[in-house]
């Protein structure tokens, strides 16, 4: 029995390792918006696995047990051969010129991908959790007394897989990292081999995973990027990989570009000719020519540091430097000498957090000059903490805090492409909650192709404003669009009416008449409504047309899948022989929708106390599932006649812990613990979740053990069930979050739990399957 455990741990350890490295590897190789199809392919093809191992007699025990080693060493083959296949395969057509400049790459995707070659990618990158579902499904079924124990050691492996891959895909340098989990497969392999001649081929490839990641520590990549949607390996000049994303030092004609994976970039001041350049753009050089008075600056999302070098031009003594990807700041400090070098430069201060966390956490109190510019929402490293938790910076709530940082004659400069026109609209939000009556006496807003928002934390006196028109005259004249001192009827409706911003020299992106969006607030941070999701279909906006047409390809697999997953077994086996399994398949779909959907909104809820998107997926992650693992192991304990009383009362406090962990928790660690260093804020995160986390993870062992009462057979297309409801709850999540905000997301996901309650008083009406 411990030899099984052992096994399926490190089966599912190497699993969560290779779905987290997909999802890196395609933010590189394809576009960042793409990331998340990787996740939702893993859980299919596990679905899809364990589907196949319902179905078939070959793949049930006891020939499968004697075949399991087999299919976890074939899953780790598939493994390697999935990761070549993503960086050789030619997803996406070679410019024939220089390349583009990342608005227009991200806004031509559909025309620079080789569909074909990416249609038969998708069932390759399947095949690795497409037979851990077979083994998974097959022991479960075998060893269906030990559900619970089996599920929990699953989980925790899973959990293992989610805490090592941080450390270890900066260890690895990117795509090696899929060696980690080679070997976790061929020590799984030798776990279950039944005879030596087994032990012998695991070991061998054992042998060969440690050689291949010994090299790739070494600095001897093994395997490695070949093109980055648009951008010539063959100009990249040195690379780093982080928890989030690839950076790299790309050489373009006379200049030095740092890019976040292949979508974002920021450049490197190494002249002063391209100082001047900088300092002439009204998004980033006008709030320096406002005669503010010396002193703190904080830069948020500075990345390679242009912002930060106009501040010291400018005078500004003391600048914080603020952003997640922390290791740029490193990665321009080693490698330039020039000195416009910000990050050599002992009057800055460099913190590696999220931007609106490090504002809580302010050490300087207040700030002069607070300046963003295009925060990073559309690279890998934006994206996947977008979807996962927003960044939180441009809110109603943002700015109550951006006014709090600023002293009495301070500014807040703000420019973040085509949501910049809306900014206005939350900023008047936060002004007015202070009770402010006129909110746009407060703001300026300059229009044109460097459109810029600026707010001050009381009215802009007569000469601040004159001083502003100057200061625009010099910068080519573009239009004040929101005059502090003239009275505005209807700002929203003035702002709607601009043509929008350029992207990628396309022309407007949002013409007339698309809707307003929502005010932001940290409940609803996007700017989507139901509304403008229809709009942004219809015209492929960016960046939300990209989003969406993402989620309808994701749409297109689960309902394929699902078509497979839920009609296979009625159309092969006949709808009376499974009469009474509606009870069970209906139980676990409402399980599998309604976990991940509770995580997520869960994980929004504590990143911005953790301080650090990747660190918040890492600890709430890792404390669901190895909580969740332990309330398996336990739910597996007990007699028989208690277990229907024990998961109605697991499932009741699934919703009281989870409506406090969502609503009640969050505010009282900020309010009692933001200030305590980030490795106690990460240890005390995840232990508020583990009682969540514990209770969860009893419902399905719960369940399963009412269910194989009469039918040990309904194990696997249950386990299936709820890998494809995982992917639909996930998606749902998404689209809720976008669109309504995250009270309704967490109301949906509890709501999947409630239904679960009422569904659980059948279980024991399952038929023998």
């Amino acid at each position: 029995m411990s030899r099984l455990i052992g096994a399926i741990a490190l089966l599912s350890f190497g699993l969560l390792v290779y779905e987290l490295a997909l999802t890196r590897l395609f933010a590189v190789v394809l576009f960042s918006d793409l990331a998340h199809l990787a996740l939702s392919l893993a859980m299919l093809g596990m679905g899809v696995g364990a589907l196949l191992q319902h179905l078939f007699e070959p793949l049930r025990p006891p020939r499968l047990l004697q075949a399991a080693s087999g299919l976890t060493l074939a899953q780790g083959a598939a493994i390697v051969l999935a990761t070549a296949c993503v960086l050789y395969f030619p997803l996406l057509s070679t410019p024939s010129g220089p390349p583009a400049p990342w608005q227009v790459r991200v806004m031509m995707r559909a025309e620079t991908l080789q569909w074909e070659w990416f249609v038969l990618l998708i069932p390759i990158l399947s095949l690795p959790p497409l037979f851990a579902g077979v083994t998974l499904a097959g022991i479960f079924a075998h060893r269906h007394k030990d559900f619970g124990v089996l599920y929990g050691a699953d989980l925790i492996g899973a959990g293992l897989g989610v805490a090592a891959f941080l450390p270890a895909i900066a260890w690895l340098q990117g795509a090696d990292v899929i060696w980690l989990s080679v070997l976790s497969c061929a020590l799984s392999a030798g776990l279950l081999a039944p005879h030596a001649a087994g032990r012998g081929l695991a070991v061998a490839a054992a042998c060969g995973a440690l050689v291949a990641g010994g090299q790739a520590l070494r600095g001897q990549p093994v395997l490695q990027i070949q093109a980055s949607a648009g951008w010539s390996e063959a100009q990249v000049v040195a690379t780093r990989w982080t928890p989030l994303t690839r950076l790299t030092v790309f050489q373009q004609r006379d200049n030095e570009l740092i890019l976040l994976d292949n979508a974002t970039l920021s450049s490197v001041i190494q002249r002063p000719q391209q100082l001047d350049r900088v300092t002439r753009m009204a998004n980033r050089g006008l709030v320096y020519q406002l005669e503010i008075p010396p002193g703190p600056v904080a830069i948020l999302a500075a990345s390679a540091g242009p912002e930060v070098v106009t501040a010291l031009h400018n005078g500004f003594p003391e600048v914080d430097a603020i952003d997640i990807e922390g290791e740029i700041f490193e990665l321009v400090a080693e490698r330039y000498t020039t000195p416009l070098n910000p990050y050599r430069d002992p009057r800055v201060r460099r913190i590696a957090l999220d931007a609106r966390s490090a504002m809580m956490r302010a050490e300087r109190g207040r700030y002069h000059i607070i300046q963003l510019l295009n925060a990073n929402l559309f690279g890998a490293s934006g994206m996947l903490a977008h979807a996962w938790s927003p960044s939180l910076l441009t809110t109603q709530e943002a700015f109550d805090l951006y006014l709090d940082r600023l002293d009495e004659d301070g500014v807040l400069s703000m420019a973040n492409l085509e949501q910049t026109r809306w900014l206005p609209r939350n900023a008047a939000a936060a002004l007015r909650a202070r009770g402010v009556e006129d909110p746009y006496r407060y703001m300026a807003y300059i229009d044109g192709p460097n459109a810029v928002f600026l707010l001050r934390p009381r009215p802009w006196t007569d000469a601040e404003r004159a001083r502003l028109y100057a200061v625009i005259g010099h910068t080519g004249g573009m239009p004040l669009v929101l005059d502090p001192g003239q009275p505005v009827a209807d700002a929203t409706a003035l702002l709607r009416s601009l043509p929008g911003a350029a992207i990628g020299g396309r022309g407007p992106q949002t013409a007339l008449p698309a809707p307003a969006p929502p005010v932001q607030t940290d409940d609803h941070p996007f700017l989507d409504s139901p509304a403008r999701v229809g709009y942004a279909l219809r015209h492929n906006t960016f960046p939300e047309g990209m989003v969406y047409r993402t989620l309808l390809l994701q749409a297109a697999l689960v309902l394929a899948v699902g078509g497979a997953v839920i009609g296979l077994p009625l159309l092969l086996r006949g709808r009376q022989s499974l009469r009474g399994a509606g009870a069970v398949i209906a139980y676990v779909a409402c399980l599998g929708g309604g976990y991940l959907a509770v995580e997520t909104v869960l994980l929004y809820h504590l990143t911005l106390f953790i301080g650090h998107p990747s660190y918040a997926i890492a600890a709430v992650v890792l404390s669901m599932l190895v909580s969740s693992g332990l309330g398996s192991v336990y739910a597996a304990r007990g007699p028989d006649d208690a277990v229907p009383q024990r998961l109605q009362t697991m499932l009741v406090l699934v919703l009281g812990l989870g409506l406090l962990q969502a609503f009640v928790v969050p505010d009282l660690l900020v309010g009692a613990l933001i200030q305590a260093p980030q490795g106690v804020r990460m240890a005390i995160a995840s232990a508020s979740m583990a009682p969540l986390g514990f209770v969860m993870g009893t419902c399905f062992p719960y369940g399963m053990r009412l269910a194989t009462r009469r039918s040990a057979g309904v194990v696997p297309w249950a386990w299936a069930v709820n890998g494809w409801m995982s992917v639909v709850g996930g998606m749902t999540t998404v689209l809720l979050t976008r669109t309504l905000g995250y009270s309704w997301a967490m109301v949906a996901a509890l709501s999947a739990y409630a239904l679960a309650l009422v569904v659980s008083r059948r279980l024991t009406d399952a038929v023998r399957i």
